[in-house]
């Protein structure tokens, strides 16, 4: 291709940059979930709560997005892939005393990563491994940040498409 004005560079560069980022975005949300995996679900196993996985199918990437010549990629929890069973007391429940509904019962599915991450369930169901520190958010940034591995994969994917940095 030939390259005849500034703007057409920029045009070709963006493309790349963004083809790369999603690269990298996938990469960081694998990490995050074998994180979930290492540190949510491997540290114990529930015996009356039938575990989901969703806190972990629910780790996506978000598309790329510019804004004043710059772009970025957003890993996070789709909170719509954490679906509330309140007849398994799976992300909420339906709590009741003497047939009346508990304010602020119910359906808590979007708090899960939050509680999960951060050790929010406190003692509500007693003391255990779940109450254990599992923040795979910040385990998992802090591993990207140590081994270098952002920029690292940044430039093999760029690379990839036949820039070297």
């Amino acid at each position: 291709m030939n390259v005849d004005s500034w703007s057409l560079l920029n045009s070709e560069l963006n493309k790349i940059v963004a083809e790369a980022l999603k690269d990298v975005g996938k990469k960081v949300a694998d990490r995050m979930k074998g994180r979930i995996d290492r540190d949510v679900y491997a540290v114990g196993a529930p015996r009356k709560y039938e575990r989901t996985g969703q806190l972990k199918k629910s780790v996506i990437t978000s598309d790329v997005e510019e804004n004043n010549g710059e772009s970025e990629i957003r890993i996070y929890h789709d909170k719509d892939q954490i679906i509330y069973n309140p007849s398994k007391f799976q992300h909420g429940s339906p709590a009741h005393m003497n047939g009346i509904p508990i304010r602020g019962s119910g359906d808590i599915s979007e708090y899960i990563p939050e509680i999960i991450a951060f050790n929010k369930s406190g003692n509500l169901f007693g003391v255990g491994w779940w109450q254990h520190r599992n923040n795979y958010f910040l385990d998992t940034m802090a591993d990207l940040k140590s081994q270098g591995l952002l920029s690292k994969w940044f430039k093999e994917a760029l690379k990839k498409r036949g820039i070297m940095i």
